[in-house]
């Protein structure tokens, strides 16, 4: 169910917001993004708004005692990654690993050309 209502929201803006470059944030907290054992890409779905789409930056799932627990925290903390970076509420590796999770969002971004 919440397939279809996200497919048809997307269906709608693409449809309602014509003049907009539309991002797609795919995030796979649940889980690889696709329909019927197909990639979102290969989707219908996608194949119907594809020439809509400006970009894809695919949010990927984070192992929830490390990399998912530090953004957490650091998201609880309302902090953005420069702050967790300078905070001394995050220690060494913490502050690694969200280096590695805004190192990764950064070059979705950029290749999203954000």
């Amino acid at each position: 169910h919440a397939l279809s209502d996200t497919s048809n929201a997307l269906i709608s803006l693409c449809s309602n917001f014509s003049d907009v470059p539309i991002i797609l944030w795919l995030n796979e907290y649940f889980g690889a993004i696709g329909v019927n054992g197909k990639s979102f890409e290969e989707s219908g779905i996608y194949k119907k708004v594809a020439d809509r789409i400006e970009g894809l930056i695919t949010l990927p799932s984070l192992h929830p005692q490390t990399f998912l627990h530090d953004l957490e925290k650091m998201l609880s903390a309302k902090l953005t990654f420069a702050e967790a970076d300078k905070s001394p509420d995050f220690f060494l590796m913490p502050k690694q690993r969200l280096r590695q999770t805004w190192n990764y969002l950064s070059s979705e971004m950029e290749k999203a050309k954000l």
